[in-house]
Order: structure tokens, then sequence, then C-alpha cells
């Protein structure tokens, strides 16, 4: 039996990979904040259509975060992504770059481009134009590449690198409006 053309596989069923590679995502984005601390709680919000230039929005917290999600194959020519300037108009906007593994889409590597306050937008004002509307990102234009996940969630959504002991992560985001939310949802249990 010849052994699968995994390149033109992924070209032909583009749709499942991206599909895959969100999905590898989130289940990351969840697994790693349930290892931090169980109770903290996520919500995400999936985009339908594109035209908001972001994939999916996610909430930690009191951080919010408009997420155009972006990928590629480990080791391969692609140099930029096209991202929709819309997204700059969304607080918390941001790029995540995945880098991921041909025969089995496994994430290898993260990059992204964000601002750590939630509350800035992007400014794709820089960036050449792509087709369309779109704007065109190199790899050397994000923040940061070939990050831990870790970090993400540091810089994304406030929350401690995986250094720090469960018992010294239970007050995330020390903010009274957090605290208030939070003695608001332990009212209601």
């Amino acid at each position: 039996m010849n052994s699968p053309d995994f390149a033109r596989s992924i070209q032909s069923h583009s749709h499942r990979v991206e599909a895959a590679i969100k999905h590898a995502f989130l289940w990351r984005l969840y697994s790693e904040i349930w290892r931090i601390d169980p109770a903290i709680r996520v919500r995400v919000f999936d985009c339908e259509v594109d035209d908001s230039g972001c994939d999916v929005m996610v909430s930690v917290g009191t951080h919010t975060r408009h997420i155009q999600l972006k990928s590629s194959m480990v080791d391969s020519a692609t140099a930029f992504v096209e991202v929709r300037p819309a997204l700059c108009s969304l607080l918390g906007g941001c790029v995540i770059w995945m880098e991921y593994e041909r025969s089995t889409l496994e994430v290898q590597r993260y990059s992204y481009l964000a601002f750590s306050n939630p509350g800035e937008s992007l400014n794709f004002d820089l960036f050449p134009p792509g087709r369309g509307d779109r704007r065109r990102l190199r790899k050397t234009d994000f923040a940061r590449r070939d990050v831990g996940f870790d970090e993400i969630l540091k810089v994304l959504f406030g929350l401690p690198e995986s250094t720090q002991t469960v018992s010294s992560s239970m007050n995330l985001i020390s903010s009274p409006d957090v605290d208030r939310v939070n003695h608001r949802d332990e009212r209601r249990r």
C-alpha cells in the first residue's frame, strides 16, 4: 500500500484541516486552563461567518479576545497570511498562527500578534494590502513566534504561567470588578 500524500490531501480537504486545527486550539485552551484551575470559566463563541475577521471569540474571566486563527504546515514555504481589517474594529482582536505536522495535524508551533491589554485594537495599516480588503502579515510581523501555549494564555487572558502553583493561581486577576463578579456568581449557586 502506498503512503498517503499528506500535502495533496491537506490541499484537497483544507476545510477539514482548518476545522481540526481550530478544535485542536480550543481543546488545548480548555485543557491548559483546566490544569491551572478547573473553576475558571471559559466562554467560547463560534463565528460562523468570517466577515468580522475573527474565527472565534473567547472570554476567560474579564478578558475577551476576538481571535483569527491561521495555520500552515511545519516547514512549509508559507511566508504570510491574510487577515481582514475588520478585526481591528474589535477590542481584543488578535491573530494566532499555528504550524502543524502534516501527517498528524498536531500543532507544533504557535505565534501571535496581540496586545497584552485586551481593551486595545490591532492596527493593520502598517501591513501591505493582500487580496480584496485583506492585509498581508508576514511571519516576521508576529510579535512572538514559536512560543509555548502558557505564554499565549498569559498574554491573551492574563493567566499565570505553568511555573506557578495552582494555589497561587486562585486570584488570577486582581481587580475589584472580578471580585464582584466572582462574589455574585457564588451567591447564585
